[in-house]
């Protein structure tokens, strides 16, 4: 389980057949402490752990780490070139095409994607709002992939109060 402290760190609670432990994950490696709440996910076939967070800065961070292995953090908004974020990430992950998906909304309103094949490329920057002609977006999007078909999935609150979908593949 991983959230937001009272003190803006990223932690991560866990346990195997013991007590519960945490690790403060953002404060292990000196990553920029959170202004809004992290998302997480897991993809068992290579075991990886990922986190991904707005930082102080309006950047968004992923720290990751394989199994019982040590975090590692990047600025996915300084790599990719992208806007600073104005509110929490939604992530996905694609087995189909092995991509991460990290979906978030921009000042302008417009839901940005940051997107890379893990261990091939780095993440790069696509504005969904002008590639899809979308509404401008308020709040929190959320995000899912359908490995099948192999499309991308942004579900968003518009600024006219109606549930917008922006999908892709």
């Amino acid at each position: 389980m991983i959230y937001r402290g009272t003190d803006n760190q990223v932690y991560s609670l866990y346990w195997t057949n013991g007590p519960v432990d945490y690790s403060k994950l953002s404060e292990s490696v000196h990553a920029p402490t959170a202004k809004g709440d992290p998302a997480g996910y897991y993809t068992a076939h290579d075991d990886v752990h990922q986190v991904v967070y707005r930082g102080t800065d309006d950047h968004l961070y992923e720290l990751y780490w394989v199994g019982t292995g040590g975090v590692n953090p990047w600025n996915l908004t300084a790599i990719a070139g992208a806007p600073r974020a104005d509110g929490d990430p939604a992530v996905s992950y694609s087995a189909g095409t092995n991509t991460k998906h990290v979906i978030d909304r921009s000042a302008d309103a417009h839901l940005n994607e940051l997107w890379w094949v893990p261990g091939v490329t780095g993440p790069s920057h696509v504005d969904l709002s002008v590639f899809s002609l979308a509404p401008p977006a308020v709040g929190r999007p959320a995000a899912f992939t359908i490995d099948g078909p192999n499309s991308q999935h942004a579900i968003y609150r518009g600024t006219d109060n109606q549930i917008h979908e922006i999908s892709w593949t």
